[in-house]
């Protein structure tokens, strides 16, 4: 009876390992985006052992899906902890699979994070330079996104219907109008990661800045796209990147002294030249 009680006991003492895979999935991918890396690689792992396949738009709970790409974020979580073998080991096995590459998530994730891991920024900052490379703001060190997955195809979802683009259109194949509308929609959700990446996508579709382009139907935009590289690149401390979308908007004559975009263009200005100062 005694020993019957304390097998009960210990019973209800043992931790129930009842966490879905998703779940424990999102909390590693969120651990990450607010910078506790440590905390993310053993939820990301377990999460691993529960669903070893990666896999694009896995279903995890009613109509709610993902891309499920573990080995992307373990590499993510391994560098920011400066374990580089590691981060190597993972960034392989996500090459491997090839969900990462295939998803509109992962693809811009990937191929920064291959960057990074080829030429790591200095912990210093350089000086400024004089003539910044040619769109230098494509190289950036990559930064956990702020959304989750969710958050963000819900998000792509509203653009796309407002932007009348197909849901099964391929992202290569969607016009400038809906990456630039989702770079600003990402803007105010507070993801600028994201936002620089479908924002220099918008520039690969339509180069040429211009105030009142026409979208679609009836509907107009100032696109004024090496403007909000700028911002964005400023909100995640990019600063050298931050110059050069900054000279090429001056190239471009994206934002005039007559413009509402001008204040904040010389703060970006004066606060750019105050973080690469000699």
């Amino acid at each position: 009876m005694v020993h019957a009680l304390f097998l009960g006991l210990a019973l209800l003492a043992a931790p129930q390992d009842d966490t879905a895979w998703y779940q424990l999935y999102d909390r590693g991918v969120t651990a990450i985006e607010q910078g506790r890396p440590q905390e993310a690689r053993p939820l990301l792992e377990a999460a691993l052992a529960k669903q070893p396949t990666e896999g694009l738009r896995l279903r995890t709970s009613g109509i709610y899906f993902v891309d499920y790409m573990p080995n992307l974020y373990l590499a993510i979580a391994a560098q920011m902890t400066g374990d580089l073998e590691t981060a190597r080991k993972y960034i392989a096995e996500a090459e491997a699979t090839g969900v990462a590459a295939s998803s509109e998530v992962g693809a811009p994730l990937l191929s920064a994070f291959r960057i990074l891991m080829r030429a790591p920024i200095p912990e210093t900052a350089p000086a400024v330079r004089s003539t910044p490379p040619a769109r230098s703001f494509r190289l950036f060190p990559p930064q956990a996104p702020k959304l989750s997955d969710t958050e963000y195809q819900r998000l792509r979802h509203q653009v796309a219907m407002r932007c009348g683009v197909p849901e099964e259109m391929p992202t290569s194949k969607a016009p400038w109008y809906f990456h630039y509308e989702l770079a600003l929609a990402l803007a105010r959700q507070g993801d600028p990661q994201r936002a620089v990446e479908a924002l220099i996508t918008s520039t690969d579709h339509k180069p040429q800045p211009q105030r009142q382009a026409r979208m679609y139907g009836m509907w107009f935009t100032d696109y004024i796209p090496f403007f909000w590289i700028a911002r964005e690149h400023a909100q995640l401390g990019n600063w050298e990147c931050v110059v050069d979308a900054l000279d090429a908007s001056k190239r471009a004559g994206e934002v005039t002294e007559r413009d509402q975009e001008f204040v904040e263009f010389r703060a970006l200005v004066e606060e750019s030249r105050r973080h690469l100062k000699d």
